[in-house]
Parts: structure tokens; C-alpha cells; sequence
């Protein structure tokens, strides 16, 4: 269980982490957003949150599916239980998603928005099938999810040849040449 609150006597918004059976706190309080404040992020009085759950906490290693469900309670909700909302259980695997991001602020999982903002979207088996559901904390209500197509541009098929121009002799000179065809093709090349 994922809890967000303030921290006692403290303006900080923080995510505890305990065990679903025993109530024993396995990770937290930490941050809820990497900023400490400085950062208006409008975690209280919002419609949207992002809440980070700690992986290596709960034990999740890579391969192993992940059950999620979420709920928003609130002591103004009707009825009496409290629940605003709730959604799921539906399975995720965290270390291999159609779909993970960059941040333009070097934060985990926080973009700034603003005119000609980019953020990086890195895209695996099944991306071009995939929304992508973009959170404006800040935006008014009713303006802060947006929901975004995605385009997965077609695979260019190329070809990449080496040449190797070498001395011969140890400690001689030694020239790699690496050549991609057709030359609008993009992408990362590594020795």
C-alpha cells in the first residue's frame, strides 16, 4: 500500500510505502515530486497525481508482472468508505514498457511544460499501439490530462560497412571508418 500525505508538522508532500499484510513501512517517507517545494506541483486540491512506488522495495525484479490497483479517498467523499475513486487490478510489467520518457529537467518521472518543450520517448515492441496519458498539474480543472496518439515513424532498413586502415604493428596507428547507408538514417552508432 502506496500512501500520499504531509509529513507531520512540515508543508513536504511525501509517499510511504508498507507492506500490503503486515502495515510495515518498507520504503519512505520520501518526496513525492523530486522538488522540495521549490516547484509549484499542485499535489493537494488537484485531480492528478503521480505516485512513485519503489520497485526494488517491493521486491519486483525484472520479468516478474506487477498486479496494480489504485484508489483516491477522502474524508469529504460520500459514501461513508471514503472512496472518490478507484481503478483496476490490471497487470504491468515496470521494466519493460511499450513506452518510457526522458525528463527535460533530469528528474525521474517529471517533464516541465511550456511552449516548445520537448521531453524524449523511447519506444519498445507495441509502442505504435499505445496513448500516451500526459499529466498538467498545474493546468485548470478539467485541462490537466491530456491524452496523445502515438506515430512510430516506419523502420528504414540500412546498411553499415567498417573499414579498418592499420599499421600493422603495435602501437601503430589504427583508423576506423564507419559508414551508414542511406545517409537520412538516424540512430546511434558505438565502436
Amino acid at each position: 500500500t502506496t500512501v500520499v500525505a504531509k509529513l507531520d508538522e512540515t508543508d513536504y508532500t511525501v509517499v510511504q510505502t508498507y507492506d500490503y499484510d503486515t502495515n510495515e513501512l518498507i520504503a519512505g517517507p520520501e518526496l513525492l515530486y523530486p522538488f522540495a517545494g521549490n516547484i509549484e506541483m499542485g499535489a493537494f486540491d488537484n485531480s492528478t497525481v503521480v505516485v512513485p512506488v519503489p520497485l526494488a522495495a517491493l521486491g519486483v525484479e525484472p520479468g516478474t508482472p506487477v498486479g496494480v490497483w489504485a484508489q483516491m479517498r477522502s474524508t469529504y467523499a460520500f459514501p461513508a468508505d471514503g472512496i472518490v475513486d478507484e481503478v483496476g487490478p490490471f497487470t504491468v510489467d515496470p521494466y519493460d514498457p511499450p513506452l518510457w520518457f526522458g525528463s527535460n529537467i533530469g528528474a525521474d518521472f517529471v517533464s516541465q511544460t511550456f511552449d516548445g518543450a520537448t521531453v524524449e520517448v523511447h519506444g519498445g515492441p507495441g509502442a505504435g499501439d499505445q496513448k500516451v496519458l500526459v499529466l498538467h498539474h498545474s493546468n485548470g480543472t478539467g485541462d490537466r490530462a491530456q491524452v496523445v496518439d502515438v506515430t512510430v515513424p516506419e523502420a528504414v532498413a540500412t546498411t553499415t560497412t567498417l573499414d579498418v586502415e592499420s599499421s600493422g604493428t603495435a602501437g601503430g596507428e589504427t583508423v576506423l571508418r564507419a559508414a551508414v547507408t542511406p545517409s537520412e538514417a538516424t540512430g546511434t552508432f558505438t565502436f
